[in-house]
């Protein structure tokens, strides 16, 4: 299995998140990881498929599905708009 490439950094999930607290800074190391996860088993792509330019809208995606997973503990699903975003990018199987 691939080594997981966190495309989006702490700060970004943060800043995305509007969290200043540290106190959760391991649940959303989590989160990112997961996310990235999701994203990547949804595009049927591995990371480094992109090298080091992993496209704007799949780097929103994964943000969008962080924010979803922080304010829906409960969750397990893909955002709608984040699908939306990842679309383009999926690799599709004959």
């Amino acid at each position: 299995m691939e080594e997981l490439v966190n495309v989006v950094t702490l700060e970004e999930a943060k800043h995305h998140l509007r969290v200043e607290i540290n106190e959760d800074d391991t649940y959303i190391e989590s989160l990112i990881q997961v996310a990235s996860q999701q994203a990547g088993t949804y595009t049927r792509r591995p990371w480094s498929y992109y090298g080091a330019n992993v496209p704007l809208p799949i780097k929103q995606a994964i943000l969008l599905i962080i924010g979803h997973l922080y304010e829906n503990r409960e969750s397990g699903t893909i955002p709608l708009q984040a699908e939306y975003l990842l679309q383009p990018y999926k690799l599709w199987l004959l």
